[in-house]
C-alpha cells in the first residue's frame, strides 16, 4: 500500500528578470520537491534573464580572508568586479559611488567601527551621523563573520530595511566552497538558493 501523502499544490516562481510562474498541479511531495529543483535548474541557466557581470565588495580586516575570497571567486563563470575594505571608512567610500550586487560582511573590523555600526551608517541613523542618502544600498548582503551576535545584529538591520541577506560564517564557506559559490550566483541572480545548498544556509531574509 502506498502511504506516501499527495497534495494539492500552487507553486508561484519568480525568475531572474522578475517575471512570476504559476503551476498548478496534485502531486506528491517527492514529486513536489523534484518540480521545484527542476523549475530553479531551469531558471538559473537561462541564458536570456542571467547576469553576466556583477560588482562585489569584501569587507574584512584580514588578508587572508581576502585572498580566499578572491582566489575562490575565479570558479565563478561571471565577470566580477571585486573592491575590498579593510575597514569602515573604506567600505563607506566604496558604497558612496557604487551600488554593488552583493556586499560582504566581516563585524569585528579593528580600532574603527564595527560591521554592526557600518550597517547603520550605510542605511541611516535618526540619531546619528548616518544618511542613507550619502550611500548607495548593496541589492544583497552576505554576511560572513565569526561574531555571532554581532553577524545577527547586521542581518537584523537590512533585513528590516529590505534587503535581500543571508548569513554563514567565512569557516564555513572555507570547508564548502562549491556551496559558497551556489549561493553567491543565487544572490547575484536573484534566484532562490539552491536545494543542493540547504545544510549550508543559516539564514536567508526571503525563507524567514
Amino acid at each position: 500500500m502506498d502511504f506516501r501523502y499527495h497534495v494539492k499544490i500552487i507553486i508561484l516562481v519568480k525568475d531572474a528578470s522578475g517575471k512570476l510562474h504559476r503551476h498548478r498541479s496534485t502531486r506528491t511531495m517527492e514529486d513536489v520537491e523534484a518540480k521545484l529543483a527542476r523549475l530553479w535548474k531551469e531558471s538559473a541557466t537561462n541564458p536570456h534573464t542571467m547576469k553576466t557581470r556583477a560588482n562585489i565588495l569584501i569587507i574584512d580586516d584580514e588578508q587572508y580572508r581576502h585572498r580566499w575570497f578572491n582566489r575562490t571567486f575565479k570558479d565563478m563563470e561571471l565577470e566580477l568586479d571585486i573592491r575590498t575594505a579593510y575597514d569602515a571608512d573604506q567600505a563607506l567610500e566604496q558604497m558612496r559611488e557604487t551600488q554593488f550586487d552583493v556586499v560582504f560582511f566581516d563585524h569585528d573590523l579593528g580600532a574603527g567601527p564595527n560591521g554592526s555600526r557600518l550597517a547603520t551608517m550605510v542605511l541611516g541613523d535618526p540619531f546619528g551621523p548616518g544618511d542613507s542618502r550619502q550611500y548607495k544600498w548593496p541589492y544583497n548582503v552576505f554576511i560572513h563573520s565569526l561574531n555571532w551576535n554581532g553577524a545577527r545584529n547586521i542581518e537584523s538591520k537590512f533585513k528590516s530595511a529590505g534587503v535581500r541577506t543571508f548569513f554563514r560564517e567565512i569557516s564555513l564557506c572555507i570547508e564548502k566552497p562549491k556551496d559558497f559559490l551556489a549561493v553567491v550566483n543565487a544572490l547575484i541572480q536573484n534566484l532562490p538558493i539552491p536545494f543542493g545548498a540547504d545544510e549550508f544556509r543559516r539564514s536567508e531574509t526571503e525563507e524567514e
